[in-house]
């Protein structure tokens, strides 16, 4: 069965070059993408269009021109704002395999260690009239520009790029007194709580076992599933299984009855009417939808 991963394991770029760039655009590729965090660096630059950012609990309207920084393990999502469109690049990339405490413990101590142990502050909306998005804007767009090109014969370029973004971000920054982690405490339980319903979507959950194997109380952890995800427990699992549905559908192998049983829905009737409410149609035509594009 397809899973959606929620904490990103896959190595963005290469090991020589721990970098990459996703250019996205919604609802072209996809209405949203849910949240998630992974152990790099993410800087999200708004090429055209408006997009709805949700960064560590915070939400926030991405504008053409605007600048987001998402420190590692910061939970993260992007949906598309209203019936706008929007168009904007994904730039991710690994500062401690850049400059690692081996190669350089100097450099690694002052300017790479802290986006990983919270002693300090990194401004996370740049708007186009601040001076950190006019330092950045010339730089991404460099990147962006020679993003088609090997990277076997432009690393200089790219790793010499990254130094400057690394530079810059450290320049803004501010040291604090109290070292935090990049997330909310209560985070933790959140992640496990999503990593259950991502292994166990097609079996029984409750939200009295959950937060009872999760050691919280009910009422905490409802406040706080919702808090951190924007959604109830129960909505962010039923949502959850549609788009593992959805996937199923669109790959044409199995029959509506069995996707239904198969993602958690023992009663068939309810899936389409919530596949229905979700998708704007029901799983047959999305079904054949797709299968007229394949």
């Amino acid at each position: 069965m397809p899973k959606i991963h929620f904490h990103e394991t896959i190595n963005h770029g290469t090991v020589d070059l721990p970098y990459t760039i996703y250019h996205t655009k919604l609802p072209d590729f996809f209405e949203s993408y849910p949240l998630h965090w992974h152990d790099e660096i993410e800087i999200i630059y708004q090429n055209e269009g408006s997009t709805d950012l949700t960064i560590n609990n915070i939400s926030y309207v991405s504008n053409k021109g605007d600048i987001f920084l998402v420190l590692p393990q910061t939970p993260h999502r992007i949906r598309r704002n209203k019936n706008n469109s929007s168009d904007l690049f994904n730039l991710i990339f690994a500062p401690n395999k850049i400059c690692n405490s081996n190669t350089n413990k100097k450099l690694y101590q002052k300017y790479i260690e802290p986006f990983y142990n919270g002693s300090k502050e990194y401004p996370i909306h740049l708007k186009p009239f601040t001076k950190l998005n006019a330092e950045l804007t010339p730089i991404i767009k460099d990147l962006i520009s020679i993003r088609y090109d090997g990277y076997q014969s432009n690393e200089l370029i790219y790793i010499s790029n990254l130094y400057k973004i690394i530079h810059l971000i450290n320049l803004h920054a501010k040291d604090i007194k109290t070292k935090t982690a990049n997330t909310d405490k209560s985070f933790g339980f959140i992640k496990d709580a999503i990593y259950k319903i991502q292994i166990m979507y097609s079996q029984k959950i409750t939200l009295e076992n959950t937060a009872k194997q999760l050691k919280v109380s009910k009422s905490h952890f409802m406040k706080t599933f919702k808090k951190v995800t924007g959604k109830s427990f129960i909505a962010y699992l039923i949502d959850y299984r549609l788009e593992i549905a959805a996937k199923q559908l669109s790959e044409g192998k199995f029959k509506i009855f069995e996707i239904s049983g198969s993602t958690g829905f023992n009663n068939e009737s309810y899936f389409i009417r919530a596949f229905t409410k979700k998708y704007k149609v029901t799983p047959k035509q999305y079904m054949l939808m797709n299968k007229k594009k394949g």
